[in-house]
């Protein structure tokens, strides 16, 4: 009898402990029990599987020494994610389909796979260590900025709701742009760009390729553009 009691008594505390999210990262952890609106709502110092995914609204992680996302996952609902200003060197965000905007600037990541964040619209992963970035699923994207990143190349053909491109200070040495028709603000200054084609983009009203190695710049389509540096 007693054996079984105590049978009972592990198989009760198995199933308490799998309802509660993994989250190795202590930082991350004591971010999540302090953020608000409030995600431990039964105030016992865990964040439950069914607290992580029922919350639906953003998440503000911006500088709270985090060194590992892992538990993002079980936050299945939300649609904004901010983690800017940490020391994230990989971020799996493959359970996180809904979101709707990135912020992931300022951390180590060297890999970023959003293949699986169809719905994304705005994306900001500046200064990292990225040395390439694909969008091609991401049809859905209306702002980007990878600014200061180690990109040598980056392909938008699909992403033709695309607004506004800063992809600044990286080592590009191509971009295609030929699909963004609607795309109204491109700045990509401080690469290693000898051609720049924004002849079909003719909604352009602001670009800055200042520090290039471009020898020839066309704008006679450009008919919209006020704000022109194309300097040194």
């Amino acid at each position: 009898m007693k054996k079984s009691f105590s049978f009972i008594l592990i198989g009760i505390y198995c199933l308490f402990s799998a309802q509660i999210v993994n989250i190795p990262d202590a930082n991350f952890k004591a971010a999540l029990l302090k953020h608000e609106p409030r995600i431990d709502s039964n105030y016992d110092g865990q964040i439950q599987v069914s607290e992580a995914t029922n919350f639906s609204n953003p998440l503000y992680l911006t500088g709270e020494n985090i060194t590992d996302l892992t538990g993002i996952g079980a936050f299945v609902k939300i649609s904004i994610l901010t983690c800017d200003y940490n020391q994230l060197q990989t971020l799996d965000l493959t359970n996180n389909i809904a979101l709707t905007t990135l912020n992931c600037n300022q951390n180590e990541l060297t890999n970023l796979d959003l293949t699986y964040n169809i719905n994304l619209k705005e994306l900001r992963c500046w200064n990292n260590k990225l040395t390439s970035l694909d969008l091609s699923k991401n049809t859905a994207l209306t702002f980007i900025d990878c600014t200061e990143n180690q990109l040598t190349n980056l392909d938008f053909k699909t992403n033709i709701n695309l607004k506004n491109i800063n992809c600044s200070k990286n080592q590009l040495v191509d971009i295609d742009v030929s699909k963004n028709l609607a795309l109204n603000f491109l700045v990509c200054s401080e690469n290693q760009l000898t051609n720049l084609d924004i002849s079909t983009n003719t909604n352009l009203s602001a670009l800055y390729c200042n520090q290039n190695q471009l020898v020839n710049l066309d704008v006679s389509k450009n008919t919209l553009l006020k704000h022109l540096n194309c300097s040194a």
